[in-house]
């Protein structure tokens, strides 16, 4: 064999070997992808716009992070929520995302906040802590307005003795909130005595309007 058969033999096999292997596919399949790549399409797709949905939506840590990224980059967060500051973006969102979802659902008490992240929680706390404290200055506004009127007024002067009691018969005035409801506080205007109470008045307080309405449907205010 010449020189020259043998190179045209390496070539020919050279060819063939090639034709044989497949070369490396630079397009990266669904299943290739990520799960942090994955869930930011989903997400994108789905136009998830929630942190806690993240922790809803998706299972794993990384497709819970392609998720909380996407929604953080379309977020515009402006440092503080009701007043309650925060530092960092994507703590501060969930914690207003919480905020919110306690005021949405009428949660009053922190047994029913969920924990989709500490911060979520944190957020559904607070939105309590201010409910709360919202309602009992909202209720105090209201016993005022029922204390001031003047039947309610001449009343009170019974209870004349230095510890608030009425000197006939010891008993002490109360004036309380037994109901809401929406923006009416119903008001229960009593004498609080060793055995029973004995009610003076009940009165409807509208803190929208105004209006004051007693157990006999009357207009007092």
């Amino acid at each position: 064999m010449n020189k020259n058969t043998f190179k045209v033999i390496l070539a020919i096999l050279f060819t063939t070997t090639l034709a044989g292997c497949s070369l490396p596919n630079n397009k990266i399949s669904q299943e290739q992808k990520s799960a942090y790549e994955t869930a930011y399409e989903m997400s994108q797709e789905k136009d998830i716009d929630l942190l806690y949905e993240c922790e809803k939506q998706f299972t794993d840590d990384d497709s819970k992070q392609g998720c909380k990224d996407f929604v953080l980059k379309n977020a515009s967060y402006t440092g503080d929520f009701y007043g309650h500051e925060c530092s960092d973006t994507e703590n501060c969102l969930a914690q207003q995302e919480g905020y919110e979802w306690a005021k949405e659902n009428n949660i009053t008490s922190e047994d029913a906040c969920l924990a989709y992240s500490l911060e979520f929680l944190s957020g559904c706390q607070e939105a309590i802590t201010d409910k709360t404290q919202t309602n009992n200055n909202e209720s105090q506004k209201a016993i005022d307005l029922v204390k001031n009127l003047s039947e309610v007024k001449n009343w009170l002067k019974q209870f004349s003795n230095a510890d608030g009691t009425s000197p006939l018969t010891g008993g002490q005035a109360i004036i309380a909130v037994d109901s809401i409801a929406g923006d009416v506080y119903s008001i229960h205007a009593f004498e609080s005595l060793t055995e029973r109470n004995v009610t003076f008045n009940w009165y409807d307080v509208n803190l929208e309007t105004g209006d004051i309405t007693d157990s006999l449907g009357q207009i007092v205010r």
